[in-house]
């Protein structure tokens, strides 16, 4: 699949199956993966496409799956670096 996930300007972050829970309600999954793609509207076409609809169609059948889709806010990351280095919080 990564030659897929690249084809929308996808890319790996992280993997792993060593996922530890440290707090909240979600119970912790038995893996995690985390990837990075240049807009919300590459990762919904990503998913949508079908070249991906196999893959959607082995994870429903084989997993109970949470995904998330996020848009960064460089002003938000921004204040709060400078938050986090003043001490604050």
């Amino acid at each position: 699949m990564p030659p897929l996930i690249r084809k929308y300007g996808g890319d790996y972050v992280a993997f792993s199956a060593k996922v530890k829970k440290l707090e909240g309600a979600i119970p912790a999954p038995q893996q995690v993966a985390i990837f990075t793609f240049p807009s919300v509207q590459a990762i919904e076409d990503f998913m949508s496409c079908d070249e991906y609809q196999p893959w959607t169609k082995l994870r429903k059948a084989n997993a109970d799956a949470e995904l998330f889709i996020f848009e960064g806010d460089d002003a938000m990351l921004q204040e709060a670096r400078k938050s986090w280095a003043g001490g604050a919080g």
